[in-house]
């Protein structure tokens, strides 16, 4: 099994503003996920980044999204999936870059 994730700001959009209609946005992320995975978690959180263009740190909210897949019964395009998925996530929330990881994992539905 391999855990997804993608950590989103949601304070500020790319250009620095506000992000207006977040509740709209994250309805559709939420869509997406359901679309794509069979279910997911939010983890709400405080993260930060350097901006490489003017070196100013840049902190904010954050929502992670996770989910797993389990290769072995599922189809064998999940890199891309996940890739494209969060550029669809980085489009819907006007950021500049959304985090993807993705960590092998054992996990059991009890």
């Amino acid at each position: 099994m391999t855990q997804l994730q993608w950590f989103v700001g949601i304070e500020q959009d790319k250009n620095g503003n506000p992000i207006t209609d977040l509740e709209t946005k994250l309805t559709e992320v939420r869509r997406l996920l359901a679309e794509n995975y069979s279910g997911w978690t939010e983890t709400y959180g405080f993260g930060g980044w350097r901006d490489p263009a003017t070196g100013e740190v840049v902190s904010e909210k954050q929502i992670t999204f996770s989910t797993i897949y389990d290769a072995s019964i599922e189809p064998t395009n999940h890199a891309k999936r996940a890739l494209r998925l969060g550029e669809t996530i980085k489009i819907v929330m006007n950021q500049s870059c959304v985090l993807l990881t993705s960590i092998p994992i054992r996990g059991e539905f009890i």
